[in-house]
């Protein structure tokens, strides 16, 4: 099925980090981003943001201040000719353990519902492991690791190649699974300090995501006290891409033979 929506982080993906952003001045977009989603849009394939934002949540600035960014990304934007389809945030504390902070599905549900997407039409790019397991677990066609803003962190803490081009096509299969026999801490939830900063210590459990029995909600952190989940069989937190940047990620998809130049 042809490739027809992408979703992207905001932070460190699309705009360059800052530290809880909210000052519509210092928006700047990623070198080379406005060009390459001006390539997109050609390509005839529509653009979302989804983008955590605890900023709210903690009461480091308001929703207001959220909006006034995104107006000036809105700007930054318009001038390559660039729209964006629709954006979905989560506002809350990571404490509040809700199910639209990704990789919780909350976010891929608003959009899918109000846009009629489907996930194998659509691909997530970002700079987190968060972003990461979002489109994993939505069922995404692909999901992409950028190595602007945390990327580079997250990609040396998952054991991924070096990048020596662009963009690499990663295979997920050659990932190493917790073995059968040693599950020990592979499935406990992850405890809240580590919950808020999406950093699981332990190898095994940053190449986990942590899946339900059927018709449970899993996603998101657990509280503490909730029980282990036992799942069938782990799911690898690995990109099925890595990509330098936005620029990189939008060729690669670009060069899938679903996507029409």
């Amino acid at each position: 099925m042809a490739l027809k929506n992408i979703l992207l982080d905001r932070d460190g993906t699309l705009i360059v980090e800052k530290h809880y952003l909210s000052d519509p001045a210092q928006v700047a977009l990623v070198p080379g981003a406005g060009e390459a989603l001006a390539a997109v849009r050609q390509a005839g394939m529509k653009l979302f943001v989804v983008t955590n934002q605890s900023g709210i949540g903690r009461g480091y600035y308001g929703e207001e201040d959220f909006q006034a960014v995104q107006a000036r990304l809105g700007q930054l934007l318009a001038a390559y000719g660039v729209a964006l389809e629709g954006v979905a945030h989560c506002p809350h504390d990571p404490a509040e353990y809700c199910s639209c902070r990704k990789p919780g599905p909350g976010l891929w549900q608003t959009l899918s519902a109000v846009h009629g997407l489907k996930p194998e039409e659509t691909a997530m790019v970002g700079d987190n492991a968060s972003d990461v397991a979002f489109g994993l677990t939505c069922g995404m066609a692909e999901s992409i690791l950028v190595l602007t803003g945390h990327g580079q962190r997250f990609a040396t803490e998952l054991g991924l190649p070096e990048l020596t081009s662009p963009w690499l096509r990663l295979d997920r299969s050659a990932v190493a699974h917790t073995p059968q026999g040693d599950r020990s801490g592979a499935w406990q939830p992850l405890a809240q300090e580590q919950c808020a900063g999406r950093h699981p210590a332990s190898p095994n459990q940053r190449r986990q995501v942590h899946l339900p029995p059927q018709g449970q909600q899993p996603f998101g952190c657990p509280p503490a006290a909730a029980k282990p989940l036992e799942p069938a069989q782990p799911a690898v937190l690995l990109p099925t891409a890595l990509a330098k940047d936005l620029p990189a990620a939008v060729a690669y998809l670009l060069a899938r033979p679903d996507v029409s130049p």
